[in-house]
């Protein structure tokens, strides 16, 4: 997670400072709840951070995970903070806008190395067993299609993707979390409580959806 403080982030971008933070210990509590093996980075010091989240070991660290897990595994990747189009053109064609997406990954200097949609592809497509189970979990802006699933080699593998918005949409920051990650937790939370202990990811999505559009402020984000 990345709030985007205390050193020069905005070097480059003006990536304005966020509260992330907050939804990453909170995911991360879940996931440990759950009995998940948990890595956590963060551009600060909080909790049991394993460091900075620089793109690079980031991307080598998921190469080693994927190459270690099986059919039977469950791999899930959580990332709050900025996410953009690309100022760069598409380089591929892949995309129907001419532009990719790109999660604002800053190096500790200030360097903006973003990780792109194209990156995020290859990685699940060539680092991961087909039949591993993969979640992907992005609270930043225009990040709808930043794993690019609908590319063919997919597949039908078990992948998916729940986004704050659309690649054309802004997730909002309430200055304690993200309004996405924080809807998503508590909807879980309510379903837990209901007893409903068994549940799909449509089903969690669509009572998300329902919370996290209640009050009308953020319509049509999701």
């Amino acid at each position: 997670a990345f709030d985007y403080e205390g050193y020069n982030a905005q070097k480059e971008l003006p990536l304005v400072s966020l509260s992330c933070t907050p939804d990453g210990l909170r995911f991360s509590q879940l996931a440990k709840a759950c009995g998940a093996e948990v890595m956590q980075y963060f551009d600060k010091q909080v909790g049991e951070s394993r460091g900075f989240p620089q793109k690079d070991m980031i991307v080598n660290l998921m190469m080693n995970i994927g190459q270690s897990l099986g059919p039977s595994d469950c791999f899930v990747f959580f990332y709050g903070g900025h996410g953009m189009g690309s100022m760069n053109a598409d380089d591929d064609g892949d995309e129907e806008d001419g532009q990719d997406e790109e999660l604002c990954f800053v190096d500790p200097d200030g360097h903006y190395n973003p990780m792109k949609d194209d990156d995020i592809a290859d990685l699940l497509i060539n680092y991961f067993n087909p039949e591993t189970q993969i979640l992907f979990v992005t609270d930043c802006c225009q990040s709808g299609t930043v794993c690019d699933l609908s590319r063919e080699e997919f597949g039908d593998r078990p992948i998916a993707h729940m986004a704050a918005v659309k690649d054309s949409q802004y997730a909002t920051d309430l200055g304690d979390g993200g309004a996405f990650t924080t809807s998503l937790l508590e909807t879980i939370e309510d379903m837990v409580e209901e007893g409903d202990a068994d549940f799909s990811i449509v089903h969690v999505y669509n009572k998300c959806f329902q919370k996290y559009d209640a009050d009308g402020q953020f319509e049509d984000q999701t």
